[in-house]
């Protein structure tokens, strides 16, 4: 299928300039912990790096720009970032992919739930920030919460965009390293790999959602405009 909302480096550029507006919203609130921004690229053109770059500056943010060697696919960028963070990261960590344009209040939204979460489970909490069309073809039961300014419910299954601890990248090592073959190969899917997380682990979903998968028509999310 075409995607129908532009060139790749169209989409990419049009989703990273609504991440850094999440962020600068973000940072209008006193945070205990900063953001860090950490951009894996795997062998964009010069000029799409460039126009990244101006956008951060743009917006008053700093970002680490880290590259892809001689690897290259989505396995490869899957298991550079779980490997990276796995490393380097502490704290409440966002997987986000290239093609995913968000509300301003994303990142806030999201930490806040996360928090929410945690209190309501005795535990950490996975949040995916996109309200997917798919789920209403398959009823199971879910747990509502409130959070700040919409209802969150637990779900299933997620794409490969989403906040985790690092607790449960390493507790969960093994199904995210097989995550890292869909796509490589076709008998791994999202249900032999990452929603296996969250049989232990529970992950929240905005209603209506905080953002767009902007792959297909079929991918958009209900009730928000793009």
């Amino acid at each position: 299928m075409d995607r129908p909302f532009g060139t790749k480096a169209e989409v990419i550029l049009r989703c990273f300039e609504s991440l850094l507006k999440s962020m600068v919203d973000y940072n209008r609130y006193e945070r205990a912990q900063p953001l860090t921004l950490t951009i894996v690229d795997d062998h964009s053109s010069t000029e799409t790096l460039n126009q990244m770059k101006s956008l951060v500056d743009e917006y008053g943010e700093e970002a680490i720009f880290l590259g892809l060697d001689e690897k290259t696919g989505n396995g490869a960028s899957l298991s550079f970032c779980y490997d990276y963070a796995k490393k380097n990261c502490d704290g409440l960590i966002f997987f986000c992919e290239d093609d995913y344009l968000f509300v301003e209040t994303m990142l806030d939204e999201c930490e806040d739930m996360f928090e929410r979460g945690r209190s309501s489970t005795g535990n950490d909490v996975c949040i995916h920030p996109v309200d997917y069309i798919d789920r209403y073809k398959k009823m199971y039961a879910c747990m509502v919460l409130l959070g700040k300014s919409r209802h969150f419910r637990t779900i299933q299954h997620t794409t490969g965009t989403f906040f985790i601890t690092k607790a449960i990248l390493e507790d969960q090592w093994e199904n995210y390293m097989k995550f890292t073959q869909y796509g490589i190969d076709p008998r791994m899917t999202e249900d032999h790999s990452i929603n296996l997380v969250y049989n232990k682990w529970p992950c929240f979903s905005p209603l209506p959602t905080l953002g767009h998968h902007l792959q297909y028509e079929e991918t958009l999310s209900p009730y928000l405009e793009y």
